[in-house]
């Protein structure tokens, strides 16, 4: 994931119709896709009056990638067997 996506204000999908947002997405694009999925479920593919993709003042979640999953595993592991080490020694 590129740093801008780190720092980049999300985009929601908005149905006014359903009072509904979806969760904060890091693209337009994701968010879009999100509002496809909404209009086919309960819309039957019409596209609700008022329907908008906006810019979100919350920050989306961001999941560490799993390469920083593991590299923090690591370095924990090696933290713990250090204080171990110095514990008992």
């Amino acid at each position: 994931m590129s740093r801008t996506q780190e720092t980049a204000v999300p985009f929601r999908y908005r149905c006014p119709v359903c009072a509904t947002s979806s969760r904060p997405y890091l693209t337009q694009e994701k968010a879009r896709s999100h509002g496809e999925g909404h209009r086919n479920r309960f819309h039957g593919d019409d596209y609700p009056d008022g329907e908008y993709i906006e810019h979100s003042s919350r920050r989306a979640p961001r999941r560490p990638e799993k390469g920083e999953a593991v590299a923090l595993a690591i370095v924990a592991v090696l933290v713990l067997a250090g204080l171990v080490h110095k514990l008992t020694a």
